[in-house]
């Protein structure tokens, strides 16, 4: 089985004749928040096709770089898609109105996808969720956006311990909006460095303690004139190597993982503004 992370939070996992199986987030065209943001690699036509043959899709939350309806158009009636369990229920409205083929999935239970990929889904007060994979070779841990507390952190460790597999991270690591970084009176200025959001990074991989962690969740470029002011606070690959202090294997964002033999590749971020 294949782990790959594509376009902006989409990590497919697949076999390795590309067959695939799911599919988290998939914003795979155009742009996003009134044309302001972009993704840095979008989709190559074998990865598309692979992506829309997806059996399932599991979206975390609302956001529209995760929950990208001009993106889901792309899919076919088969596709089953997959929601968390929130309070928020904007996601079902649309679906229904649509004729998407979709369920919400049970809180914190285990769910078989095929004989050898159960999820778990672990929704979150702030209406996000983190997901859970179990595969026959590897457990994948999908924070996404969510900033979990210490204490689920640790009840995630417990489920780590538990499966005993190599266990690959994901994580979002940069600022996709601009909310900490904003202007005053002519000067650009940041409520959190990018040291902040590494050091962040390292305290949950030395609570969890994964094999290996992916940059996620951050593959934006902002486009438009009023917003690429702010591409320049954005945490990059050198940040993240500059400032790792932990036993966990950092790969590049885009990476791909074969979970059976362990071997790792990824693709060069294309645009970085």
């Amino acid at each position: 089985m294949i782990l790959e992370t594509v376009g902006h939070a989409s990590l497919l996992l697949r076999s390795d004749d590309c067959k695939p199986y799911l599919i988290t987030d998939p914003w795979i065209i155009g742009s996003n928040y009134w044309r302001s943001w972009w993704l840095q690699n979008y989709p190559d036509d074998k990865q598309l096709k692979n992506i829309i043959s997806s059996q399932h899709v599991y979206i975390t939350h609302e956001h529209p770089d995760h929950f990208h309806t001009p993106s889901l158009r792309q899919f076919n009636q088969k596709t089953k898609f997959l929601f968390p369990d929130l309070p928020q229920k904007g996601f079902n409205d649309y679906m229904v109105k649509n004729n998407y083929n979709f369920e919400i999935v049970p809180i914190m239970k285990w769910i078989k996808l095929s004989d050898n990929i159960q999820i778990l889904s672990i929704p979150l007060w702030n209406d996000d969720s983190i997901l859970l994979i179990d595969t026959s070779d590897a457990l994948i841990v999908n924070l996404n956006d969510a900033k979990p507390s210490k204490s689920l952190l640790k009840w995630i460790l417990k489920v780590v311990k538990k499966v005993n597999k190599y266990t690959v991270l994901l994580s979002s690591y940069s600022p996709a909006s601009i909310v900490n970084s904003f202007r005053r009176n002519g000067r650009e200025l940041s409520i959190k460095t990018k040291k902040d959001y590494v050091d962040y990074l390292n305290k949950v991989c030395n609570i969890i303690r994964p094999d290996a962690f992916i940059p996620f969740a951050s593959q934006v470029i902002f486009q438009r004139d009023d917003s690429k002011w702010a591409n320049e606070h954005k945490v990059k690959y050198s940040d993240l190597e500059k400032y790792w202090d932990s036993e966990t294997k950092l790969l590049r964002p885009y990476s791909t993982i074969n979970l059976d033999d362990k071997t790792i590749s990824f693709v060069e971020e294309k645009r970085s503004e």
